[in-house]
């Protein structure tokens, strides 16, 4: 199953929901987006352009990608940038007017992207649970062997 960057309409700002907090991906991944709230049976635009980089045709990483919202304003599924990706943080600019120029009509996501080699994964559910049980474990050890050193030098 692939995964999409999602965008909504919600008054007038759009928002970005990734699914399974998948926007970090691997340059052996392929992008895809998907959103709602648009005019209905329009096209648009779409760019990947490097994060810290103004919204502009020349700037974009990929080729631009054509898209048609269906009649409820749904930007369907679209694979927007195939791999090999380059390592970085990308935003997407959905090019709404189709003029390739940033204007207000425009949905412009910044950091919704990011191209690594490795991810950190924390530690905490399983790579600490081991250690403290190890703990645990050691401390009711020697609990035990002082008690009944204690004991035994009583009598």
């Amino acid at each position: 199953m692939y995964e999409y960057i999602k965008f909504s309409n919600e008054g007038d700002r759009y928002l970005v929901r990734v699914r399974d907090m998948s926007y970090v991906l691997k340059p052996i991944e392929d992008v895809y987006v998907k959103g709602s709230g648009f005019s209905p049976c329009k096209d648009v635009t779409i760019y990947v352009i490097p994060d810290d980089e103004a919204p502009e045709p020349d700037n974009a990483v990929t080729d631009p990608v054509t898209s048609r919202t269906d009649d409820k304003g749904k930007l369907p599924i679209t694979l927007v940038w195939s791999a090999p990706l380059d390592l970085g943080e990308y935003d997407v600019w959905v090019d709404v007017n189709q003029n390739d120029e940033y204007d207000k009509c425009d949905v412009y996501i910044e950091k919704c992207i990011g191209v690594y080699l490795f991810m950190v994964i924390p530690e905490f559910p399983i790579g600490s649970i081991v250690p403290v049980l190890a703990m645990i474990g050691a401390l009711a050890v020697f609990a035990t062997r002082k008690k009944r050193n204690g004991i035994l030098s009583i009598l």
